[in-house]
């Protein structure tokens, strides 16, 4: 029986907002698999499909602004090892589907996968953390390999985004926010922190590794359909009978198999090997619209690598919309100094302009620039909120 009141509180900047939408396929399948004795005998197969030493239990685990309050993303202090937590291959190693990919990333894959590899050490001791921290299988840091290659900005054909593939509106239903200003499905932290919470949500909604990592390849909607076409919850019966898209019925063989792969190079031709290294990141708060330049200057560190540590923020500036905003800068530069200097940054002052597009109001720019709709019509001398397609704006700086 799922807990209902078990269901996650997306993540909206230290808030929590309940986003009902996306929840809606996950109600569905609660009743469809405690409404009636029938159904629920489909259960059956799935239990003993995928093993893991220990089980997710129905802590939410920290949210990011609890990560922000303690100034770091290191390793989180856990009663559970590490070992403890890994994902169990053994009884699926010698799946034929399994066996092709092992033979792809020992052989033509194999150079692609050490890339990838040395790619994603840098944000392995963070995302195992988070990980742990929601009592969730360590070895799914290797899903973000499957998902992009640890390529923070990489974007797939249908418009995921980042190294967890977040589409636009199951992004934002875990508060990661998405405009012109930020795309924080590129933050590797943020992003794995809603990957986190989703993954747990959907398992405590399937009650199957191999279902839950199926709904997070191809939607809950989808696997949900096809658990009741086929009347079974066992994904490799599922995969047989093509109930699922290719690409999700190879996603878990090749999950195994990059997993079963990665542990022998990391223990034989990976060790000692240069990977680009991150040093650890802490939350300063900074008020909006200031620029990364400016940042840089007060932080004595060159404004490439703020953009390294802070690959969502798209236009060189603290998104507006906010009063301030989390960013991550080196855990070793932050002290008391740094932070109350980072808290009275202002932005720069002057007016800036913009030319007002199709369907823009002045609300919408006045959200966009962080200003307010009295300012602009000061700035522009304006009796009316009436704006036409074309007109350049003034753009007060922000307060």
């Amino acid at each position: 029986m799922v807990d209902c009141s078990e269901f996650r509180y997306a993540i909206k900047e230290g808030t929590m907002k309940i986003d009902y939408l996306p929840l809606l396929t996950m109600l569905i399948l609660i009743l469809f698999s405690n409404c009636s004795q029938s159904i629920q005998d489909l259960h059956y197969g799935a239990e003993k499909e995928d093993t893991l030493s220990s089980k997710p239990n129905n802590s939410r685990g920290h949210l990011l602004s609890d990560y922000e309050s303690k100034k770091e993303i290191e390793s989180v202090k856990s009663n559970q090892t590490r070992d403890d937590n890994f994902f169990d291959l053994n009884p699926w190693v010698d799946n034929k589907d399994v066996q092709r990919w092992i033979k792809y990333y020992q052989g033509r894959g194999k150079y692609g996968l050490i890339g990838a590899l040395k790619r994603g050490e840098k944000y392995r001791p963070m995302i195992e953390a988070v990980f742990l921290d929601r009592n969730l299988p360590v070895d799914f840091y290797y899903l973000a390999l499957i998902e992009s290659s640890y390529v923070s900005h990489a974007r797939s054909h249908a418009g995921a985004v980042g190294i967890w593939q977040f589409m636009q509106a199951t992004g934002k239903s875990y508060g990661l926010r998405v405009n012109r200003y930020v795309d924080e499905r590129k933050d590797p932290i943020r992003a794995t922190v809603a990957a986190a919470n989703y993954i747990a949500d959907l398992h405590r909604v399937f009650q199957s590794w191999f279902l839950t990592l199926s709904a997070y390849s191809s939607g809950e909607g989808r696997v949900l359909r096809a658990i009741m076409r086929k009347e079974t919850r066992d994904f490799w019966k599922l995969s047989e009978r093509k109930a699922l898209p290719r690409e999700t019925r190879n996603y878990i063989p090749k999950l195994i198999a990059a997993i079963y792969v990665a542990r022998h190079l990391e223990a034989n031709e990976l060790a000692g090997w240069k990977t680009e290294f991150v040093p650890p990141l802490q939350g300063v708060k900074v008020a909006s619209g200031v620029s990364l330049n400016e940042i840089a200057r007060h932080a004595k560190i060159p404004v490439k690598n703020i953009k390294q540590y802070n690959p969502h923020l798209s236009r060189g500036v603290i998104p507006p919309g906010t009063s301030s905003y989390q960013l991550w800068l080196p855990k070793t530069l932050v002290n008391s100094s740094l932070e109350l200097a980072m808290v009275k940054l202002r932005p720069a002052s002057g007016a800036r302009s913009y030319r007002v597009k199709r369907g823009d109001s002045l609300y919408a720019i006045a959200q966009r620039f962080g200003t307010s709709v009295r300012s602009l019509k000061r700035a522009n001398k304006m009796a009316r909120n009436r704006i036409f397609t074309g007109q350049v704006l003034k753009i007060p700086a922000s307060s």
